[in-house]
């Protein structure tokens, strides 16, 4: 997911977009483990949208106070 993007979305998308993206994450993880998936790259991938994500909802609580 490109910032832009996200930054359009309201706080309630972002936390359905977190949760979405960590469920992801773990079934990815599982994948790998089982060789299922060989992309590797998909992993780092997810973990930075997590932190984009992470980071606007932080910026909103500050932002809001």
């Amino acid at each position: 997911m490109k910032i832009e993007d996200l930054k359009k979305k309201s706080i309630s998308d972002l936390h359905k977009a977190l949760k979405e993206a960590r469920g992801n994450l773990s079934k990815l993880k599982i994948e790998v483990f089982e060789k299922k998936e060989k992309n590797v790259r998909k992993i780092g991938i997810l973990k930075k949208d997590i932190a984009r994500i992470k980071t606007l909802l932080s910026e909103e609580v500050k932002k809001n106070g």
